[in-house]
């Protein structure tokens, strides 16, 4: 099931092309406009799916929607989600509906003991009263780490790329941080699984 949002549609290609590759088959596909707040008819769409799971491309709240309108419409095939998913929101919306349900996401430890990491969530709870999640952490990091390479190297595009695939790993709120030939960052993935109302890790 996809969004047809942006989003939605960009990675359930990137999904399936990748999927493909690696010897899946993609027995059924549909899509739902985007932050649509009934999903049954396209749960129906589903039932008697002999699939293996369902991967819901979409962001938290409309993983949850689609969750909750397929366990209602009875099908109990595993849930898969999006690297664009925040537990807290999917079960807030998705309660019961959303357990079992898979996802990635990328690195960050909150907790951690790390002094880049402390130094920001403090930041964080003086200037916004509440933790911050992944998608801040990581914010942060690259916009530090783009006033870095333009404080190094100007404004030029490719001087900024250039200084950005040849800097030292960079070490901020969400780990460190490097950079591929591509352009890429260098940041691993770890899947985590609904259980109980928790996100638990299950691996990289």
């Amino acid at each position: 099931m996809s969004s047809q949002s942006e989003f939605g549609l960009g990675i359930k290609n990137a999904f399936i092309g990748r999927f493909r590759m690696l010897g899946g088959s993609v027995e059924t596909q549909v899509s739902f406009p985007a932050e649509a707040a009934d999903l049954s008819v396209q749960a129906e769409d589903l039932v008697g799916s002999e699939g293996g799971g369902i991967y819901i491309a979409g962001y938290s709240t409309e993983t949850a929607t689609a969750a909750l309108a397929l366990r209602a419409a009875g099908i109990d095939l595993p849930l898969f989600g999006t690297g664009a998913t925040l537990a807290d929101e999917l079960v807030a919306v998705g309660g019961e509906a959303v357990e079992g349900l898979v996802f990635p996401t990328v690195t960050f430890d909150p907790d951690s003991d790390d002094e880049a990491v402390r130094t920001f969530m403090q930041a964080y709870r003086e200037k916004f009263g509440e933790g911050a999640d992944v998608y801040a952490a990581h914010g942060y990091d690259a916009m530090l780490i783009l006033a870095q390479a333009i404080e190094q190297n100007g404004l030029r595009p490719d001087n900024i790329s250039f200084y950005m695939n040849a800097m030292n790993p960079f070490p901020g709120a969400a780990g460190e941080t490097t950079f591929d030939e591509d352009g890429n960052a260098r940041k691993f993935h770890r899947m985590f699984q609904i259980q109980g109302g928790q996100a638990v890790s299950v691996g990289q």
